[in-house]
């Protein structure tokens, strides 16, 4: 059965309506941590799949009450309550974490607990907060940073697309991570013109779309990207890291 962190969850009091349209309305991926002044990417393997996500999301019972889950590496997930301080401020109550087991590749130990010190020691239940969290949004890209009270910080992204020209676009990106060439695979849309963005949204390359020689991305540096394809269903965002 894979491991579940459990935190018990006493949902606290409220935000405005402007963020809490923003924060509950998307599932935000995770692309980096910085700690200590470290910047770490999570690890890319059989039991890390998928990125590490929050969800916000209201109390069905209070309104007004928040609470958020982070659904982390090989089928964890753990849920906390937060208190908004303000509009770009929240807190957490003392959580206390218990751990059944963990991840088997030890890249995937060390990222996932270094991911959880962003919020919270494990030993104890004290937290980092409060943490202050800041939303930019820049061609079709919302990035959201959430520091704590040790300047440490995780940052997020999700796109502003929705699902509709999701679903009418499919396609994956392989391999990825990638080195040298990018492809793409199972569309059944003719892709015509792409953008490549970093994470902070600058865009870092356009050309148009042959399918034949793939995309070069060798010139870049390592990180996390985003590519906008543009066709004639609509445009479509999708992450590929580059290492």
């Amino acid at each position: 059965m894979k491991t579940l962190i459990y935190i018990s969850l006493i949902l606290i009091s409220g935000i405005s309506v402007a963020q809490n349209e923003i924060l509950t309305e998307h599932e935000w991926e995770l692309e980096y941590i910085e700690l200590n002044g470290e910047t770490y990417y999570q690890p890319n393997n059989e039991e890390s799949e998928y990125p590490i996500t929050i969800s916000f999301y209201e109390s069905p019972l209070l309104e007004g009450l928040f609470g958020f889950q982070h659904n982390l590496i090989c089928g964890n997930a753990y849920a906390c309550d937060l208190e908004f301080v303000d509009d770009n401020t929240f807190d957490l109550p003392p959580c206390i974490i218990t751990l059944a087991e963990g991840c088997s590749i030890i890249e995937n130990v060390n990222f996932q607990s270094n991911y959880i010190m962003i919020y919270q020691e494990f030993s104890t239940p004290q937290t980092f907060g409060p943490f202050n969290y800041t939303l930019t949004t820049e061609n079709d890209i919302i990035s959201l940073t959430i520091t704590n009270s040790l300047g440490d910080s995780a940052t997020y992204s999700a796109t502003t697309l929705g699902n509709s020209t999701q679903d009418q676009i499919s396609f994956t990106i392989y391999p990825n991570p990638a080195s040298n060439l990018i492809y793409f695979k199972g569309s059944k849309i003719k892709i015509q013109n792409f953008k490549i963005f970093n994470i902070n949204g600058q865009q870092v390359l356009q050309s148009a779309f042959n399918p034949a020689t793939g995309i070069d991305v060798s010139h870049l540096t390592k990180g996390v990207y985003f590519i906008k394809v543009d066709t004639k269903n609509g445009d479509l965002m999708k992450k590929f890291i580059k290492n």
